[in-house]
């Protein structure tokens, strides 16, 4: 399998790309020499194109996050900044859908305080949606997971502090980028 992590020389981070095999790694592509980075994710879409997602610290001292493609026979794509705000965008996760689409959703401080967004790959076009706006209720959103349904909807779960307790939603992006709501874990005992 791939997987994508992040190597410490004593002064900065490196990321890299590299294959399992019988003997641990097999690196396959450096792909960011030395910065400031933060968790990186995978993901395939439908035509064995590999997205690395990653969180880096820009000049300005905010973090952004960024995508870059791979595959065998190209490499390294050029790198794309998927969220560039004055604050921290960080702990992406990502996947693919049903249709072979990438989606990356993420945590958010433009706020203030935690927010949930995601973006998704249109194969077709190459393109990246526009932001999904998944939570930005007041109180904090954050730490989102995402899975997939046969019908191509991401549902993305993440922990909240809305109301001063802690709960956990669900919610479902559509094809459309329309989101509904679920709470699946309510009560007084902070869940």
């Amino acid at each position: 399998g791939l997987v994508a992590y992040l190597e410490w020389n004593g002064k900065s981070d490196a990321l890299r790309l590299a294959r399992t095999n019988a003997d641990g790694f097999e690196t396959l592509a450096t792909v960011v020499k030395s910065a400031v980075l933060h968790a990186p994710a995978l993901a395939v879409d439908d035509k064995g194109m590999t997205w690395v997602i990653w969180s880096e610290t820009a000049e300005d001292q905010t973090v952004d996050l960024k995508a870059c493609s791979w595959n065998e026979k190209n490499g390294l794509g050029k790198p794309v900044t998927l969220a560039d705000t004055d604050a921290a965008e960080a702990f992406a996760v990502a996947g693919a859908d049903s249709k072979g689409r990438v989606w990356v959703s993420w945590q958010s401080f433009r706020a203030g305080e935690g927010d949930v967004y995601a973006r998704v790959l249109d194969p077709k076009s190459g393109k990246w949606s526009k932001e999904i706006a998944v939570a930005t209720q007041k109180g904090g959103d954050w730490a989102p997971s995402i899975a997939f349904d046969n019908k191509g909807n991401a549902w993305i779960a993440y922990d909240s502090s809305r109301g001063n307790e802690f709960n956990l939603y669900l919610a479902r992006v559509d094809d459309e980028g329309k989101v509904k709501e679920f709470p699946i874990g309510h009560s007084d005992k902070y869940e």
